[in-house]
């Protein structure tokens, strides 16, 4: 079983914008971008509330994050959102 949490800092790189999310996404961290991805959710799903202008470009960057190389829990966490 493992276990994805997020935490102020990968809220703050959410509310920076689409070039810091790609950053994130783009690094050699798994479990750094499962976190990225699992907070993105709080800010893509229409029940939080949130609308960020940038929202089609995280979807673009979520199309490279399943497409290249990473693991299958982060293309997983990807697919989801």
């Amino acid at each position: 079983m493992r276990t994805v949490y997020y935490g102020k800092s990968h809220e703050e790189i959410a509310e920076k914008g689409v070039y810091a999310i790609a950053e994130g996404l783009k690094g050699n961290n798994a479990a750094e971008k499962e976190s990225l991805l699992l907070c993105l959710d709080k800010y893509l799903d229409p029940w939080f509330g949130y609308k960020l202008p940038y929202a089609n470009e995280i979807f673009e960057l979520l199309e490279y994050v399943v497409i290249n190389a990473n693991t299958i829990p982060v293309k997983e966490e990807a697919l989801h959102l």
